[in-house]
């Protein structure tokens, strides 16, 4: 009611904040953000009552989410491991996991990772009315000082033809994006694909076409994504 009054027209709603799900899936757990920990059924539906009540009122309905985010080292209260349906990657995968710092992630290069992350996606397209798919922008994690992300063992096993490590990076998350649009338009042709990045693509002292701030993270360098590609291509 509020969207409408204040002329909003779209509800983001976060549907999938760590491998979880506020809805009816059959791929992941329930999130703890309903319950005390993950895989405990709330006896209702968050995302389909969040679209009925939208679209009652005239507004879209887009489901939010992160895309390799799986939980906090040593865990939040907001994200238990107790997961009654054994949907739990930590059980069912968990070599599709990497630890950085105080983050577990899905491993981006992993193909199987790809993979569900689409099965995700197409599970939640077909099987509810949502109106668009919003991804976060937690790809590759913040760097941390001192700390090399993990993926040597990955690099050696799956590089794809590729020498540098960020260019092999970028092209894991360039990958999903593009696989991800194709798996949204092929279901629903209608259905929005969109992205929310962390602000700065590059700045101007490191790429001509960059902006002009001095961000000390930026998306290619640091996240690995190169938004400015996924624009230029249309995915």
């Amino acid at each position: 009611d509020v969207c409408v009054e204040t002329n909003m027209n779209t509800v983001l709603f976060h549907i999938r904040p760590a491998c979880d799900a506020l809805y009816k899936s059959q791929y992941e757990p329930w999130s703890s953000y309903l319950n005390n920990g993950r895989g405990v059924d709330p006896g209702w539906d968050p995302l389909q009552y969040c679209i009925e009540e939208c679209h009652k009122r005239g507004l879209t309905c887009h489901g939010w989410i992160n895309p390799y985010r799986y939980n906090k080292r040593g865990g939040y209260d907001w994200i238990g491991d107790d997961d009654t349906t054994k949907l739990n990657y930590k059980h069912t995968h968990p070599e599709w996991l990497l630890y950085y710092a105080n983050d577990i992630i899905l491993d981006p290069a992993l193909p199987e990772v790809r993979q569900r992350i689409k099965e995700v996606v197409g599970d939640i397209i077909n099987n509810y009315d949502v109106d668009g798919i919003l991804m976060d922008d937690y790809f590759y994690p913040y760097r941390v000082p001192n700390e090399e992300f993990p993926d040597d063992k990955t690099f050696a096993e799956h590089p794809r033809g590729f020498k540098n490590k960020d260019d092999w990076r970028r092209n894991n998350v360039n990958l999903i994006i593009q696989e991800l649009n194709s798996t949204i338009k092929a279901i629903k042709p209608w259905v929005e694909f969109g992205i929310s990045p962390f602000g700065v693509w590059r700045n101007a002292e490191q790429d001509i076409n960059g902006s002009a701030t001095q961000a000390g993270c930026t998306n290619y360098d640091d996240l690995y994504a190169d938004v400015r590609l996924w624009l230029r291509e249309g995915w």
